[in-house]
């Protein structure tokens, strides 16, 4: 299996693909299966139930694929799958895994670090995305985050601007944050 190290990042992400990241989630690390196949990829976007993904490998279009972030899996199919220069941008359809899950925009359970800003507080708040969408993300922080407020949110691989819709206690010190994102960008290449 692939290693998801920073050298498989650099040789699968493409300089021009920098300006087509428009969500936190682009230039996340992915492990995309089919059968028979297996190969490491880069979200690109994510859509209301579908991603677009940068790989160096061809999937079968119509096919089914699983979508693995770290330890949880999603299954869909195969839309397109186009070469670009040395690489494939592949499209996946996810489709919604309840019937009665009313939310517009499918969720990606995912686990990663986050500095938080909000300008009620003097420093960042170090936290965790637990879960993304094309337009929100989930977060755990050890501070309340009040409804209607704005934050800036730093990933490893982008900034995002957005205003926390909802925030609720988990444990002792620790806080559930559901945040609209209205604006992200990528982060300078050489930050990374």
């Amino acid at each position: 299996m692939p290693s998801l190290g920073q050298n498989m990042i650099d040789t699968i992400v493409p300089e021009e693909a920098e300006d087509a990241r428009s969500v936190f989630a682009s230039g996340i690390p992915i492990l995309i299966g089919a059968p028979f196949q297996k190969a490491v990829g880069i979200i690109q976007n994510v859509g209301s139930h579908n991603l677009s993904i940068l790989l160096n490998q061809a999937f079968a279009e119509g096919g089914p694929a699983s979508i693995e972030f770290g330890s949880s899996t999603q299954t869909g199919r195969v839309v397109s799958c186009e070469a670009a220069g040395k690489e494939y941008k592949l499209s996946v359809a996810i489709p919604a895994t309840d019937a009665r899950d009313l939310r517009k925009f499918e969720r990606f359970p995912v686990t990663f670090d986050v500095r938080v800003w909000v300008d009620r507080l003097v420093t960042e708040v170090e936290a965790s995305v637990f879960d993304l969408s094309s337009h929100g993300m989930g977060l755990e922080t050890p501070v309340e985050l009040t409804e209607g407020e704005s934050i800036g949110v730093e990933g490893p691989w982008s900034l995002a601007f957005g205003v926390v819709r909802h925030s609720r206690p988990v444990a002792e010190g620790r806080f559930r944050v559901g945040v609209e994102i209205l604006h992200c960008m990528p982060k300078d290449r050489g930050e990374l």
